[in-house]
């Protein structure tokens, strides 16, 4: 499976405001009236995610630069843009690779990265999880030492707030993705 995210941004000289839900929206409407016939697609905010699974990877690749190129040239009709420097390919594979065919976005060529962050969650290309996992506890062991430094029993905040704060930060980190990794 190869996933390609970029970021949708607005040109400047077309919309000199804040975009609001709304365009979000139809931008989502939008995308989906595309005739995309070869993949599948998220969006989330001003993220677009796009996706194709198989397994051939040059076919991959050459189903995603057809359907990429359309949301490419829609996208500039509509006064958009995609972030070329915010966007990131994967392979998902647990197989070596020592060629993969060059994705292409306004004649920028997207890099492969071996781990990427998609709200908040880090998947690496062996989806093994490493590298989320260690992002996590490194996050969570944060959040621990300002609850352990709460904790002062002279001037200390209450356990019902550092409960919730633990409930709030910590708890929700650790549970929020879980079924992916799991």
């Amino acid at each position: 499976m190869v996933i390609v995210g970029a970021t949708i941004t607005l040109l400047k000289k077309t919309c000199p405001r804040e975009p609001s839900l709304v365009l979000y929206c139809l931008i989502y409407i939008y995308i989906s009236e595309f005739q995309l016939k070869h993949i599948s697609f998220g969006l989330y905010a001003d993220d677009l995610v796009i996706w194709k699974s198989g397994r051939n990877v040059t076919d991959l690749v050459k189903d995603l630069q057809q359907d990429i190129d359309i949301i490419s040239c829609f996208s500039e009709a509509l006064g958009l843009s995609i972030s070329t420097s915010k966007t990131k390919a994967i392979l998902f594979t647990r197989q070596r690779h020592s060629t993969i065919p060059n994705i292409v976005v306004n004649n920028s060529t997207i890099n492969y990265e071996s781990s990427v962050k998609l709200l908040g969650i880090v998947f690496d290309s062996k989806l093994r999880w490493h590298d989320h996992i260690k992002s996590l506890k490194k996050n969570i062991i944060q959040k621990l030492t300002l609850l352990k430094r709460l904790a002062n029993s002279k001037w200390g905040s209450s356990p019902k707030t550092m409960i919730d704060f633990y409930k709030v930060s910590i708890r929700a980190k650790m549970e929020y993705g879980i079924q992916f990794v799991c």
